[in-house]
């Protein structure tokens, strides 16, 4: 009778020694498939396009009234280093990308005033806003954003409550697109 206990007990642990390492190898070949499929999406994030250290970015600004367009050529700022056209486009959803490479990125935008607009940055009720010059020198408010001074530095908020003149709607474009960045 012990014996019969003793091959039942053998047996039984032979079985799930057997299942055991069966299951174990089953898995570790799933792992090994999974393990293999991870480089590819690696390379391709490895691979995609981003902005060198050393690029630059170009602005091209089209004014709808006088059919004119004017381009500013800049180096590449700090905070856009290392970025993606998808991270771009996000930044810049106002503005079409015309060309992406990692030395050179193109912007576009399409504004409705004159190429000669004279503008102010200020403050409206906390707010960042712009009033433009009208040509008796009146000022005007122009649009007030949705950018509270109180989230910039004390230098910068007693600047805007001074006023900074802004020359053109490109100039204005793209000194509202870093506030919004």
């Amino acid at each position: 009778m012990a014996f019969l206990a003793i091959a039942i007990f053998v047996g039984s642990a032979g079985t799930a020694y057997w299942y055991t390492c069966h299951n174990a190898s089953e898995q570790e070949v799933e792992k090994t498939e999974r393990d293999m499929e991870l480089p590819r999406t690696w390379e391709a994030s490895v691979h995609e396009t981003v902005i060198a250290k050393d690029a630059e970015i170009v602005y091209q600004y089209y004014y709808k009234q006088d059919g004119v367009t004017k381009q500013q050529v800049e180096p590449v700022q700090d905070f856009l280093e290392g970025l993606s056209l998808r991270q771009i486009k996000s930044i810049y959803h106002d503005w079409q990308v015309v060309s992406f490479a990692s030395e050179r990125v193109i912007l576009r935008t399409s504004i409705d005033g004159r190429s000669d607009a004279s503008f102010i940055l200020g403050e409206k009720e906390g707010f960042l806003a712009v009033f433009q010059e009208d040509a008796q020198k009146k000022m005007m408010l122009y649009e007030t954003t949705d950018i509270p001074l109180s989230a910039m530095p004390p230098t910068e908020q007693q600047q805007l409550k001074e006023g900074i003149r802004i020359l053109g709607e490109e100039g204005l474009a793209k000194v509202l697109a870093d506030y919004e960045s």
